[in-house]
Protein backbone atom coordinates (compact mmCIF):
# COMPACT_ATOMS: atom_id res chain seq x y z
CA UNK A 1 0.00 0.00 0.00
CA UNK A 2 0.82 3.57 -0.30
CA UNK A 3 0.38 6.53 1.29
CA UNK A 4 1.92 9.55 0.46
CA UNK A 5 3.60 7.90 -2.23
CA UNK A 6 5.65 5.55 0.33
CA UNK A 7 5.35 2.58 0.42
CA UNK A 8 4.00 0.95 3.78
CA UNK A 9 4.09 -2.50 4.35
CA UNK A 10 1.29 -4.37 6.34
CA UNK A 11 -0.17 -8.07 7.52
CA UNK A 12 -3.76 -9.37 6.76
CA UNK A 13 -5.34 -11.80 9.05
CA UNK A 14 -7.96 -13.08 8.59
CA UNK A 15 -10.10 -14.91 11.62
CA UNK A 16 -12.68 -15.40 13.77
CA UNK A 17 -14.08 -14.79 17.14
CA UNK A 18 -16.25 -18.12 18.99
CA UNK A 19 -19.10 -16.89 20.89
CA UNK A 20 -20.44 -18.90 23.64
CA UNK A 21 -23.65 -18.82 26.40
CA UNK A 22 -23.32 -18.36 29.85
CA UNK A 23 -22.84 -22.21 29.80
CA UNK A 24 -19.79 -22.39 27.18
CA UNK A 25 -21.71 -24.01 24.58
CA UNK A 26 -20.95 -22.13 20.80
CA UNK A 27 -23.53 -19.91 19.58
CA UNK A 28 -21.72 -18.41 17.13
CA UNK A 29 -18.75 -17.33 15.46
CA UNK A 30 -17.71 -13.21 14.52
CA UNK A 31 -15.54 -13.07 11.19
CA UNK A 32 -12.99 -10.64 11.09
CA UNK A 33 -10.03 -9.03 9.21
CA UNK A 34 -7.23 -7.17 10.77
CA UNK A 35 -4.50 -5.00 9.20
CA UNK A 36 -1.83 -4.19 11.03
CA UNK A 37 1.60 -2.18 10.58
CA UNK A 38 4.48 -2.51 12.46
CA UNK A 39 5.06 0.89 13.51
CA UNK A 40 7.61 2.90 16.12
CA UNK A 41 4.11 4.53 17.44
CA UNK A 42 2.94 3.19 20.04
CA UNK A 43 -0.54 4.75 19.81
CA UNK A 44 -2.73 3.68 16.45
CA UNK A 45 -5.74 4.39 15.79
CA UNK A 46 -8.23 1.76 15.10
CA UNK A 47 -11.51 1.34 13.04
CA UNK A 48 -14.37 -1.26 13.60
CA UNK A 49 -16.90 -1.79 10.59
CA UNK A 50 -20.05 -3.78 10.98
CA UNK A 51 -21.69 -4.99 7.95
CA UNK A 52 -24.95 -5.45 9.41
CA UNK A 53 -25.21 -9.68 7.90
CA UNK A 54 -24.07 -8.32 4.41
CA UNK A 55 -20.57 -9.51 2.87
CA UNK A 56 -17.99 -8.03 3.66
CA UNK A 57 -16.08 -8.75 0.93
CA UNK A 58 -17.61 -5.35 -0.78
CA UNK A 59 -16.32 -3.56 2.84
CA UNK A 60 -12.92 -4.71 2.46
CA UNK A 61 -12.31 -4.62 -1.76
CA UNK A 62 -14.48 -1.63 -2.28
CA UNK A 63 -14.18 0.50 0.25
CA UNK A 64 -11.92 0.45 2.93
CA UNK A 65 -9.16 -2.29 2.60
CA UNK A 66 -5.65 -1.12 2.10
CA UNK A 67 -6.09 -2.47 -1.68
CA UNK A 68 -9.22 -1.98 -3.40
CA UNK A 69 -10.89 -2.99 -6.42
CA UNK A 70 -12.15 -0.39 -9.04
CA UNK A 71 -15.62 -0.39 -10.80
CA UNK A 72 -16.67 1.59 -13.75
CA UNK A 73 -20.57 2.76 -13.41
CA UNK A 74 -22.32 -0.04 -14.69
CA UNK A 75 -21.01 -1.93 -11.42
CA UNK A 76 -18.35 -3.97 -13.84
CA UNK A 77 -15.40 -4.36 -12.56
CA UNK A 78 -11.92 -2.42 -13.97
CA UNK A 79 -8.92 -5.11 -14.15
CA UNK A 80 -7.03 -3.06 -12.36
CA UNK A 81 -6.03 -3.06 -8.19
CA UNK A 82 -5.64 0.13 -6.27
CA UNK A 83 -3.72 0.95 -2.99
Amino acid sequence: MKIDCKALAYTATADSLNITDDKAKSIGNIFYIGYTVKSARKARPSTFVFTGGAASAYLHMAALGPRRVEFADNGSVLATLRG
